[in-house]
């Protein structure tokens, strides 16, 4: 669609003839990242995301060691310091949207039925149709494709049958690893295994070397020698996003409880999520059928409560404040959907939601981990 002049002009960008606009389009921070950070976390409803629209002034041309001219930043205090909010603040859209295991699952259902669909004869069209109509032909006739698709529009993702984190064992961290950079260990696995699963890592790693990122005009360098403790400690941060992701199409519990066991087996860990069959039995049967009804309820009145309620299950008492930064709400909302909660819990005699005051501070918990456990795996 465009001529031979314009597509060569393209072309010199990105292969880096002109690498001071390559850098604006494709680089540790440029236009791509400054614009999804703010229009993911708005559509996310995570206010906490946002940065310093001073860094668009901040922009520079310098001429590196080679002699190439590139795009840096001004090497001034308040923008280094721009650049670290940058940075923690796309690692906190990693922690809680990127990385989370339903979106990880949904995308690499998506992905599984764009291959399944494509060919030579359709190849082409996947650069000039739109999300409606891509999905819309993913529908087709082929059926894994179209099951893919059917399944992400009634909200059926694949299950998650085993998992593992940054915090899980060297040993069966290699293992993963192993089966994600050699294909024969990958086909291997998969024939132990032997039933329909999909492996899934993080796309790409979500650490960027963003201590290369270029600083001061005059003589370009590497910011990590101007900040270099908080690259550092960034590095680490990105380093602990690391996980690794067994889902089945399968959603019969002793099929997921299988795979979870040959898992174990294969990579000598347990890891961080085990299926569940149903709720878990108990004595007091009644206040978990009471239970079962309020998170019905929630979810029906006001579904994104459900994001403070899951802060309210960690293995400590919390603040609003705890809950305010790990959750991205501002501090009204949060304090609104903990008197929703308190509330609701209350009125149907499930008063599982313990509130302590302490020098003007309230401190808040569910203190019985039985459910504390039921509430994070049903709102899962």
């Amino acid at each position: 669609m465009l001529n031979r002049e314009t597509i060569e002009e393209i072309r010199n960008v990105y292969d880096g003839t002109y690498q001071e606009l390559k850098d604006i389009l494709d680089n540790n921070i440029d236009a791509d990242n400054l614009d999804y950070i703010l229009r993911d976390g708005f559509h996310l409803g995570l206010k906490a995301v946002d940065y310093d629209d001073r860094i668009y002034s901040a922009f520079r041309l310098g001429m590196d060691q080679t002699g190439r001219m590139r795009t840096v930043f001004a090497n001034e205090r308040t923008i280094l310091e721009s650049i670290e909010i940058i940075l923690n603040v796309r690692w906190y859209l990693y922690r809680v949207a990127y990385l989370h295991h339903a979106i990880m699952i949904a995308d690499v259902m998506l992905s599984k039925a764009i291959r399944q669909w494509l060919n030579e004869e359709n190849g082409d069209i996947l650069f000039l149709v739109g999300d409606e109509e891509l999905l819309s032909m993913l529908k087709g006739d082929n059926e894994v494709s179209r099951d893919c698709v059917n399944r992400l529009f009634s909200r059926r993702l694949y299950k998650r049958t085993y998992m593992l984190d940054h915090s899980s064992p060297l040993r069966a961290k290699q293992k993963a690893k192993d089966i994600r950079d050699n294909p024969v260990k990958k086909g291997e696995f998969e024939n132990y295994v032997d039933e329909d699963i999909s492996i899934i890592f993080p796309r790409k790693d979500p650490w960027k070397e963003f201590g290369n990122i270029l600083v001061d005009e005059d003589n370009p360098r590497p910011i990590k020698s101007e900040f270099y403790s908080e690259i550092s400690l960034l590095k680490e941060k990105y380093d602990n996003l690391w996980r690794f992701l067994i889902a089945t199409p399968k959603e019969d519990y002793n099929t997921r409880k299988s795979i979870f066991d040959k898992c174990v087996k294969y990579f000598g860990d347990s890891g961080i999520y085990h299926p569940k069959e149903v709720l878990i039995k108990e004595k007091n049967s009644e206040l978990f059928e009471n239970l079962k009804t309020v998170l019905k309820k929630i979810t029906k009145e006001r579904e994104a409560s459900i994001r403070v309620l899951r802060e309210l299950c960690g293995e400590r008492e919390v603040m609003s404040g705890d809950i305010e930064t790990k959750t991205g709400l501002s501090r009204s909302t949060v304090s609104q959907y903990l008197g929703y909660l308190r509330d609701i819990f209350r009125e149907h005699d499930v008063p599982i939601i313990s509130v302590r005051l302490d020098k003007k501070r309230k401190f808040w918990w569910i203190k019985d981990p039985r459910f504390r456990k039921y509430i994070l795996e049903s709102t899962a």
